[in-house]
């Protein structure tokens, strides 16, 4: 059994944000200044003439994650859903809004407050949506659909590499480390979210083995 229509909508759009960010943060990363993809932070590109597209690719990773608790919540029985690993999720989905809107310095390391704050906001969001993936992932079931091993595998990679990503903020190549964490966690959301469509929903017989 497939996920139902309501919760197919969900995953239909989020996958449809994802898509959409990525596809907006590239046109923006194309267009003048042409700011460094190894050097220059993501935030940079929400600083310049065509910074609409950059914040608009944030809200929508955002809403992204937002959908995302939605479907798990759906599909996920209660036994097998983890009310932290959301929790954080929805901190850090909370988080991309903020640096939407919050201005980075065009400098390695924020000079001024709200360079600052986009900064912080932004190494929380990684930190904080890698752990509420990871406590996601440790609570699907061992058996029914959704590829739990890869999952847990991902996001804990992810997690490693958001600490490296806040250790190595001085370094040069500081932007390539940031945009290989957004791919992480996109990939996880992407994997996660095609997995649900071939699950059954809460409501339907859904297997209860796996960790508690």
């Amino acid at each position: 059994m497939t996920a139902d229509s309501q919760t197919q909508r969900l995953l239909d759009q989020a996958l449809l944000l994802l898509g959409a960010s990525i596809l907006l943060e590239v046109i923006a990363q194309s267009l003048p200044p042409n700011s460094s993809l190894l050097s220059d932070s993501e935030g940079v590109l929400a600083t310049g003439p065509f910074r609409a597209l950059q914040i608009t690719s944030f809200c929508l990773r955002g809403g992204l994650v937002f959908l995302m608790i939605r479907a798990f919540s759906r599909v996920l029985p209660p036994a097998h859903r983890s009310p932290v690993g959301a929790a954080l999720l929805a901190v850090a989905a909370a988080a991309y809004f903020v640096i939407a809107f919050v201005p980075a310095d065009m400098t390695p390391r924020p000079v001024t407050v709200h360079g600052t704050v986009h900064v912080v906001f932004e190494l929380g969001a990684f930190f904080v949506a890698s752990l509420g993936e990871v406590l996601v992932a440790r609570r699907l079931p061992d058996h029914g659909g959704l590829p739990r091993t890869r999952l847990l595998w991902l996001a804990a990679v992810s997690l490693g590499w958001s600490v490296v990503v806040a250790a190595a903020l001085d370094l040069r190549f500081w932007g390539l480390l940031e945009r290989i964490a957004t791919v992480l966690l996109l990939a996880w959301m992407a994997m996660a979210a095609v997995a649900m469509m071939r699950q059954p929903t809460t409501g339907s017989e859904a297997p209860v083995t796996g960790p508690s």
